[in-house]
């Protein structure tokens, strides 16, 4: 099993992503967020976050753009300055390593909290606006079920598969939920010049 953060996109759509990549997530006013003029609708601008300038990217409006789809329009009037967004801290995931998880040698130094925020803030990161962290779920990667053929082609890679959660309360009811391959996104971000 390995947990992951179910995150909710818009009214219907959610995702998983593995916790390992999630370094925080944050509530700001819109307002906090610095405007970029001239780049894509996909980017909300740059936060100032833990001594870097990193971009803001409205998740659901990047997704949507690689795969053709056009979001609706926000109601009239849009996003105020004081309206909060909820934000997620992408950490570009790392080859080779261990997700970030000890090997367990004995003659190994235990991670604090405080070298691993140092690290992870000398690796890429991106900032999502996400519509809601509905929290965290455990998962084995083993029971993804596959995208179909046709949405493979249409998600350009974004997703590795698709996750059966199980929803909480008296109900009993499941959920599917995206895989999201974080590390396809931040490649997908570096061609556009923007991670």
């Amino acid at each position: 099993m390995k947990e992951y953060f179910d995150i909710q996109l818009g009214k219907r759509a959610r995702l998983v992503l593995p916790s390992e990549v999630m370094a925080e997530t944050i509530a700001v006013e819109r307002g906090a967020i610095c405007p970029i003029p001239g780049i894509t609708d996909a980017y909300l601008g740059v936060l100032y976050r833990r001594g870097q300038l990193l971009w803001v990217l409205d998740l659901a409006e990047f997704l949507s753009a690689s795969m053709g789809l056009k979001l609706p329009p926000l109601p009239e009037g849009g996003l105020t300055m004081s309206d909060r967004l909820t934000l997620v801290v992408l950490t570009e995931p790392s080859s080779g390593n261990n997700s970030g998880k000890n090997s367990g040698k004995d003659s190994e130094k235990k991670t604090t909290d405080s070298s691993a925020r140092k690290e992870a803030s000398q690796q890429s990161q991106i900032i999502c606006a996400v519509s809601a962290v509905r929290g965290i779920v455990s998962l084995h990667p083993g029971s993804f079920e596959p995208l179909p053929p046709k949405a493979k082609r249409v998600v350009g890679g974004y997703f590795s598969g698709l996750a059966e959660i199980q929803e909480r309360g008296e109900d009993k009811t499941t959920a599917i939920a995206a895989v999201l391959n974080v590390a396809a996104l931040f490649a997908g971000l570096e061609t556009n010049g923007k991670a």
